[in-house]
Parts: structure tokens; C-alpha cells; sequence
């Protein structure tokens, strides 16, 4: 999985884990295991920020500290490393989808090398959605603790925006899933297998249908 924030990930890869039995590894779900939660004004009188989840604390405020921005990205990308470590041996025993924003072709290079090495061909779902269609979504999003995605502003789904490096240039197949309109268009279908196209491009469509 792969894409901006609220453009349906999470619920894209829930489908298709919930339809073929892979394993689900979020990194959303990561950040709560590998930092801890606590309010700004402990995170103020702190000697060791990096121990505390700065995405969780920052987001939802209006601006973030250039200090504190420098550090999150340090934090995504020790995410990013706890995914690359995790994934060979979940893909030893199954199937895997990694959902999170996987913004950096870098990092989307060295999942689709991983996965082959393990013996698996990988693929790539690219969701996508309006702008309009996410202006709407986080009116409605609730402000809940239990949802994983600490996103709650547009002004946060456009910084992410400035730093999201496309994927249609890469070199594995892409769907691009636009979960606004429902609609999916397959890339580079050559370089996958017909009948797993075939199992993902049926989820999609038709969970998708089901969803709007």
C-alpha cells in the first residue's frame, strides 16, 4: 500500500488481507510499538524526545517546531527500518501487505528487492483520492486514540503532499486505486502474474463498490 494520508489505505490493505489471508504489518501501527504516548508538557520538560510518538503530539497542532519536524522524520524513518526488518521473515511464512504512506521511491525499492529475494513477486497499490473527497473525510474523521493515523488537518495531508515521491514510474505493477470514484487502472501488468492481478484487482473493485 502506498499513498497520501485518507486516501483509503488502511482500508484497502484490511480488505485484501481480509480476502486472501496475508499478513497486515502497518507502520502506523509500528510508531505506537516503538514510541511512547504522552502529552506536550511531558514531551516539553523531557530530556529524550525521540522515546515519545512526535507525530501524535505535533499533528494535530496548527505548527511544529523545526527542531521537533527534523526529528519526526528521523523517527519515520526508523519506521521504515523496523518494516524492512520485520518483512523477510513474515514473507518466510506468508504473504505480506505494508500498509503506510511509503512516500520515498527509495524505500518502495528496497520493499519490492526484499520481496523478491524472499521469493514473492511484489506489487504496488497506490491509492488515491480527490482532494475535495479528503477535505470531507477529515470533517467527518473522529478524534479518537484509537485510530492509528494521527492526521486531522489539511495542512498536515500537504506536507506529507510536498514529500510524496509518485510511484507510476516503478518498476513492479501498480494499481492505482482511487477510493473517491472506486475506480482502479493497472500498470505494468507484464511484470506480475495474470491470476494474482486477477485476485487483487477483484477485491478492490468490488469491496470498493460495496464501501461507497
Amino acid at each position: 500500500m502506498c499513498g497520501l494520508p485518507l486516501t483509503g489505505k488502511t482500508t484497502a490493505a484490511r480488505w485484501l488481507v481480509a480476502e486472501t489471508g496475508a499478513t497486515l504489518l502497518s507502520t502506523d501501527g509500528l510508531r505506537r510499538e516503538l514510541f511512547e504516548q504522552c502529552t506536550l508538557e511531558q514531551l516539553l520538560k523531557s530530556n529524550e524526545p525521540m522515546r515519545y510518538d512526535l507525530q501524535r503530539i505535533f499533528d494535530p497542532l496548527p505548527n511544529i517546531p523545526e527542531g521537533y519536524q527534523q526529528l519526526i522524520w528521523k523517527q519515520n524513518a526508523l519506521v521504515y527500518e523496523e518494516v524492512m526488518k520485520r518483512t523477510p521473515a513474515l514473507l518466510s511464512r506468508n504473504s505480506v501487505v505494508l500498509d503506510g504512506t511509503f512516500s520515498k521511491r527509495k524505500v518502495r525499492g528496497e520493499v519490492y528487492s526484499t520481496a523478491k529475494l524472499c521469493g514473492h513477486r511484489p506489487y504496488l497499490i497506490h491509492c488515491v483520492a480527490s482532494e475535495e473527497v479528503i477535505s470531507r473525510r477529515l470533517k467527518k474523521r473522529p478524534s479518537s486514540t484509537e485510530d492509528l493515523s494521527y492526521v486531522v488537518t489539511m495542512d498536515v495531508y500537504l506536507k506529507v503532499k510536498e514529500r510524496f515521491e509518485n510511484p507510476a514510474p516503478d518498476d513492479v505493477t501498480v494499481f492505482r486505486y482511487d477510493s473517491g470514484e472506486g475506480s482502479v487502472i493497472v500498470r505494468n501488468e507484464q511484470l506480475g502474474d495474470p491470476a494474482e492481478i486477477e485476485v487483487i484487482e477483484r477485491v478492490l473493485r468490488t469491496r470498493a463498490a460495496g464501501h461507497r
